[in-house]
């Protein structure tokens, strides 16, 4: 059974309506709420992380993909939109459960994906990149990268 949730700041993500009737919005929008809230994560298959892709410029800012990380962890795939800021990094081209553009009807589209392959090739592989984040997040895999870092120089 799919269940998929959002867990932080409505002001970050897509959300309407018909969305909130395919996935549960979870406040982690400051630390207490986030705290309170936290072990919520647990009842839920599926995350969200569905943002508006915003041009460049001065101005932009960047989000990681922390959203992303966390459904790692928790063994869960994630619903993301192409250029989402480090998706590219971490997902692979063929993963099956990435929105193409913002708007409602294609979130809802994969969202209903999501639910129909539960168990599936589709999910399973999902699943699969979803271990292999978590491997490139270990403590262990972070200290290894900021030490490459500072090897470069």
């Amino acid at each position: 059974n799919v269940s998929g949730m959002d867990f932080g700041s409505s002001k970050n993500g897509i959300w309407s309506d018909e969305i909130g009737h395919h996935v549960d919005f979870i406040d982690a929008s400051d630390s207490q709420s986030a705290e309170k809230n936290f072990h919520n994560l647990e009842k839920y298959s599926m995350h969200y992380c569905v943002r508006p892709i915003f041009g460049g410029g001065v101005w932009r800012s960047f989000k990681p993909f922390t959203k992303g990380i966390i459904a790692a962890h928790c063994g869960s795939p994630v619903i993301v939109n192409k250029g989402v800021d480090d998706v590219d990094y971490f997902l692979p081209n063929d993963y099956p459960y990435l929105v193409d553009g913002n708007d409602e009807s294609s979130v809802i589209d994969v969202i209903e994906k999501a639910k129909s392959t539960f168990g599936s090739a589709d999910w399973l592989m999902a699943l699969d990149v979803m271990r292999n984040i978590v491997d490139m997040t270990t403590p262990k895999a972070m200290a290894e990268q900021f030490s490459n870092i500072f090897n470069e120089f």
